[in-house]
């Protein structure tokens, strides 16, 4: 007896379409569900980001080091400074720079000085 057969002896208070979704989980087609929608956007999604950082970071690469554009110093610095600042101190110095009144707490550093921050940005 199959473990789906002993869920619809043991339990008839089961409807048809919780049936089908226990079903699907035990026969393995799970996989085809998690497979298609959101995962395949999350996946194109992550190989488009990885790409574009790939490609804007080669360039940057290739600017710094093959060229003599003025500030290429400066530029090399940018770039490494995401590696250089812990993401939880950028974290915190987003707190204080973007905190609006609506999360509580005091004022971030812009809304302080009369700027107006929307709440997708605090």
């Amino acid at each position: 007896m199959s473990i789906l057969e002993r869920i619809k002896t043991h339990s008839a208070k089961l409807t048809e379409s919780d049936q089908k979704l226990i079903a699907m989980f035990i026969e393995h087609r799970a996989e085809a569900a998690f497979l298609s929608g959101p995962q395949l956007a999350q996946r194109a999604n992550v190989h488009g980001v990885a790409a574009g950082c790939l490609m804007f970071g080669g360039f940057l690469a290739w600017l710094v080091v093959l060229t003599a554009v003025p500030g290429r110093r400066l530029l090399g610095l940018a770039g490494t400074l995401p590696y250089m600042i812990p993401s939880f101190a950028a974290a915190l110095a987003w707190g204080t720079l973007f905190r609006n009144s609506r999360l509580g707490g005091s004022a971030g550093f812009f809304e302080t000085n009369g700027f107006a921050i929307p709440d997708w940005l605090a």
